[in-house]
């Protein structure tokens, strides 16, 4: 089953989709009016603020992903492609986080540092793959589309591995105190 083939059998829940899509940013707003301030830093309020976090930004992401291999790399048309599918993920998650911001300091998040980590990783991967791509580089002099893709992979666990070398984690970096 192909990408093209998953999306065509979520068509006929595009306003299922678009419902839950415009619902996490609602509860985001409506919760940080009732929760907001400093007073739910030390309590459960973070956790829902971390669900809704997740529960926005993993779809976000994916949509992202989606939308920039469609757009440079299939070359898809923007008038072909399913808005709530590519476009509303996107949105939702912008809304979401920026939403949250407003009622809470993001850096208190749980995983908040991880989540822009791999969003990153992942532009920086998506960027250089492009540049094969564009350049008309073929791994191998006319390698297939699966060394690519392969390529890609390694790519992006090397700039994993790179990134946390290079940063470390905040557990090295905290020294204890006597």
């Amino acid at each position: 089953m192909t990408i093209n083939q998953i999306i065509r059998e979520l068509e006929p829940y595009n306003i299922h989709l678009l419902i839950v899509l415009v619902l996490i940013p609602s509860v985001s707003w409506g919760y940080g009016k009732v929760a907001s301030g400093e007073r739910w830093a030390g309590s459960p309020f973070k956790y829902v603020y971390t669900a809704l976090v997740y529960i926005s930004s993993v779809p976000g992401i994916l949509a992202a992903v989606l939308t920039c291999y469609a757009l440079f790399i299939e070359r898809s048309s923007l008038l072909n492609i399913n808005i709530v599918v590519y476009f509303m993920p996107i949105i939702s998650m912008v809304a979401t986080l920026v939403l949250i911001k407003r009622s809470v300091d993001l850096k208190h998040i749980p995983g908040i540092d991880r989540l822009y980590g791999i969003l990153i990783v992942i532009a920086i991967t998506f960027t250089v793959s492009l540049a094969i791509i564009k350049t008309g580089i073929w791994i191998f002099f006319g390698s297939s589309l699966l060394t690519l893709f392969v390529t890609a992979i390694v790519l992006f666990a090397l700039l994993e591995i790179g990134i946390a070398k290079l940063f470390g984690s905040k557990s090295n970096l905290e020294k204890p105190t006597e």
